[in-house]
């Protein structure tokens, strides 16, 4: 679990409560359910985000506003197992991933086939049509490339860190052996 203790939960409207061994969110104003209390799981994330897990599949809701009962579905109930990257979700499946990233940018939710930890500031990112290293903690992609610009690339990169300065991080390519600066490309 994230956090078990609900104290992490700011949304002053909101309330964990078990019945029969399942997991449900109620409204505190109203006693009435927000969800329908048949989840196996909640696992309880910052920023009012919360992991459900029923029948071994995972979903995610976020409650936006601290002042409102009002959710939103950030991943539907379709993904095999999820993890904490940072202050971040990935909730992984077989044919796909979400990623529910928050960083000084707020949160965005990116769909993805793959992703990789870099380091705990960076995350390697492929989805349908680029690769691409965003900073978790800025939110911005820092270098991305398509995937049909370089005929050469079979195999997904295999991004690491190698060095940052001040002025920016020098990143390796394992894959194809090759550095990346972000302001310049890669180095062949």
């Amino acid at each position: 679990m994230f956090f078990s203790d609900e104290s992490s939960i700011t949304n002053q409207y909101i309330e964990l409560i078990t019945y029969d061994g399942k997991y449900t969110i109620v409204n505190k104003m109203t006693g009435k359910n927000i969800l329908p209390d048949c989840y196996d799981n909640l696992y309880i994330h910052p920023l009012n985000l919360f992991v459900l897990c029923k029948n071994g599949e995972f979903g995610a809701v976020v409650f936006p506003n601290d002042d409102s009962a009002a959710y939103l579905f950030a991943a539907s109930m379709e993904y095999d197992y999820f993890e904490r990257i940072g202050s971040s979700v990935a909730l992984c499946g077989k044919d796909k991933n979400i990623l529910i990233i928050y960083s000084q940018k707020g949160r965005q939710i990116l769909m993805c086939t793959d992703y990789s930890l870099i380091s705990e500031k960076y995350i390697g990112i492929e989805d349908e049509t680029s690769f691409f290293i965003l900073n978790l903690e800025t939110g911005e992609k820092i270098f991305s490339e398509e995937k049909s610009k370089n005929p050469f690339f079979v195999d997904s990169p295999c991004y690491g860190l190698l060095v940052e300065t001040e002025d920016e991080p020098l990143f390796y390519d394992y894959t194809h052996s090759e550095y990346i600066i972000p302001s310049v490309g890669r180095i062949y």
